[in-house]
């Protein structure tokens, strides 16, 4: 029995996409095909903004972009009883159509030698009794043992029904398919024009100056099985006989080999919602976990943002580094990255199969009352902008890093009157909703005091999607290591927001950031009361070749701590920034909680009568400052016992101690007072 780490299941647009995906992670896969050379039926696809998204995350969208044209608008125009309606909408975004076989060999060209199996056709699926990794039987009689199955096997997906989902459930309309090339030009513009008359739905979708791809669904006829090109052909023409004379011409004179004839079918959105996407460590993608209807054209795109979340997923709890086999990957870490995947995904699809559904069922009805009904529920569930489904953002294909070198701090606040200052630096980000939070520390400066000096250099994988949000901030405290137990000096609070809108340009330089230089920035430190402590200064950029935090001396949360809730330190050199990011108004602060507040940019910061940003003053003596838990020192009762004779070196170190502790109660109580 042979032995994989990853096994894909099927070499169609969702399999290739999730192995590129994996790739460009560092993680080896296998793909199984049961075709002998790379799949080439199909015709086009029509893909959005989030289709070019993902495309671009996995690096082939570049190429793609050569083969189509920019779509710049959307017309649809109902006809019945003689009467026309017409709607058009403008493409803001990036809309095209592109040949599946262009997006299929880009896919495939771009994976390693030797990671497409062809001529791999899967019968059966068991689970191993030992180990409880998939065991996959191939019509050859060969078995692989894999540590991950991931099914991209279609809408008749084996994977899917090992899995135990319900069956589809089918449309009762059947689509075609295909191309039509005018060798002197079509004349036709950049637009997706379709056209609704009577049980006949056309569509087309320009490519290039001479090529077309177009489609034809017939509403009720779902007896016919085209065996052949020719009959399917001749069913085209029959379904065309009562359009106007340019769209027969264009089915009439399509090219016939690229006909296809599909019975449209789809995933329930109930299914979608309650489904169970994961049994052990097998999954599903595209077609095999979300098949729906071409009705919003993103069942391509929507295989596309499968395989980037996925293969993200994936890296947070597999990486590169437990080789191809995932010898040192437990279960339960794929498990769970396999979880996250699903539940990132599944309202997102049900978001597109409920859509999907409510205007194939628009489309297919007769009846006006039950017209009116979806039309009336499309608006309720998603408004009045219906193709808000294309903005969607799978996010990066990369995990952003942020690599921080601590450089130095000055001017500290003296918490230590007798005894040296040992200052060291703890970092945390805060807002990621994460069952333990991300920490890093540098080392202590025995001798720097006041001014310590560090020059180290810790990492943090982060959140995009929350930092741009402004959900995230990077908390920097600076603490005095003390014998009765550290002191904290002071804190620099920045939201990760900031910091990304300074070098944005150079993230994208690359794709791994490496042409990006470090930034120094110096922040001003201040106490928990909201006084001035000195400044600190450190380098940063943020790069994307890292997927998980590469930082070994971090040190894990004993507990979860809350999140300090003062407003954001602003910087002594402020970065230079195309337009001011805007934070949340802190909910201490008057006015509106909803209100955004921009940063105003200065050189130097200068002493002021009020408090920045519009925040609320410190809290007054007696109340906790900005939800900073302390939990004080806490002395037990004297125990007196009998007393013993000591010797000389026992006395010295108790007399040492104790000289600590009234030092440190000495700094404490100076503190307190400003002395």
């Amino acid at each position: 029995m042979e032995e994989i780490g990853i096994v894909i299941v099927g070499g169609g647009i969702a399999g290739l996409a999730t192995s590129l995906a994996l790739h460009r992670k560092g993680i080896k896969s296998v793909v199984l095909e049961r075709a002998e050379k790379v799949r080439s039926e199909g015709a086009g696809i029509g893909t959005l903004t989030n289709g070019w998204r993902a495309l671009d995350q996995l690096g082939v969208g570049d190429r793609l972009r050569l083969t189509s044209r920019l779509i710049h608008k959307a017309r649809t125009m109902l006809i019945e009883n003689g009467k026309k309606q017409e709607f058009v909408s403008t493409l803001v975004n990036e809309a095209r159509c592109i040949k599946r076989n262009d997006l299929v060999e880009a896919l495939a060209d771009a994976l390693p030698e030797e990671t497409i199996r062809f001529g791999s056709q899967i019968v059966s699926i068991e689970e191993d009794k030992t180990t409880s990794f998939p065991v996959v039987h191939l019509t050859n009689g060969s078995t692989i043992k894999a540590k991950v199955l991931i099914g991209c096997d279609g809408a008749n997906s084996i994977v899917s029904d090992y899995l135990q989902l319900h069956p589809k459930k089918a449309f009762a309309c059947r689509a075609v398919r295909g191309f039509t090339n005018y060798p002197n030009g079509h004349g036709f513009p950049q637009e997706v024009l379709r056209i609704k008359q009577g049980n006949i739905l056309i569509g087309r979708l320009p490519l290039t100056d001479n090529l077309v791809f177009w489609f034809l669904v017939h509403m009720q006829d779902n007896n016919h099985n085209g065996k052949d090109q020719e009959s399917i052909a001749n069913l085209c023409l029959k379904w065309a006989e009562d359009l106007s004379e340019d769209w027969k011409e264009m089915v009439k004179i399509c090219d016939v080999e690229s006909l296809t004839l599909t019975h449209l079918r789809y995933r329930a959105p109930s299914e979608i919602m309650f489904g169970k996407f994961r049994r052990g460590t097998v999954t599903v993608a595209g077609d095999a976990m979300h098949v729906m209807g071409p009705f919003l054209a993103q069942g391509g795109s929507a295989a596309l943002e499968d395989a980037v979340v996925l293969a993200r997923c994936l890296a947070r709890k597999v990486g590169p580094d437990h080789g191809d086999l995932l010898k040192d990957c437990s279960m339960k870490n794929i498990e769970e990255a396999i979880d996250e995947y699903v539940e990132e995904r599944r309202m997102r699809l049900l978001g597109l199969s409920v859509q999907t559904y409510l205007t194939g069922r628009l489309l297919q009805t007769s009846s006006k009352v039950m017209r009116l009904m979806f039309i009336a529920l499309l608006l309720l569930l998603f408004g009045r902008d219906q193709i808000r489904h294309s903005r969607y953002d799978c996010g990066l294909m990369a995990n952003l890093t942020l690599e921080l070198n601590i450089n130095s701090a000055s001017n500290l606040l003296n918490v230590n009157l007798i005894t040296k200052m040992n200052v060291f630096a703890a970092i945390t980000i805060n807002g990621e909703n994460t069952r333990k939070k991300q920490k890093a520390k540098t080392a202590v400066d025995r001798n720097g005091g006041s001014n310590p000096t560090w020059n180290q250099t810790v990492k943090f994988s982060v959140n995009e999607s929350l930092a741009r949000d402004g959900h995230s901030t990077i908390v920097m405290r600076l603490i005095s290591r003390r014998f009765l137990g550290n002191k904290e000096i002071g804190r620099v609070n920045i939201p990760l927001l900031e910091l990304l809108n300074s070098i944005t340009p150079s993230i994208n330089g690359d794709g791994n950031g490496n042409d990006q230089e470090m930034k120094l920035m110096t922040y001003q430190v201040r106490t928990s009361s909201g006084k001035r402590s000195g400044s600190l200064s450190f380098s940063y950029r943020f790069k994307t070749n890292f997927p998980v935090v590469t930082n070994r001396s971090s040190v894990p949360p004993s507990q979860i701590e809350h999140q300090p809730s003062a407003p954001p330190e602003l910087p002594i050199e402020f970065p230079k920034l195309s337009q001011p990011p805007y934070l949340r108004r802190h909910p201490f602060a008057a006015g509106s909680s909803g209100d955004l507040l921009p940063i105003s940019y200065g050189a130097v910061i200068t002493e002021q009568t009020g408090h920045a940003n519009n925040y609320a003053p410190p809290p007054r003596q007696g109340y906790g400052p900005y939800g900073y838990v302390s939990s004080g020192y806490r002395y037990g009762s004297p125990s007196y016992q009998q007393r013993k004779e000591i010797g000389l070196g026992l006395g010295v170190g108790a007399g040492l101690l104790g000289g600590l502790m009234v030092g440190d109660i000495v700094s404490d109580v100076a503190n307190c007072y400003d002395l």
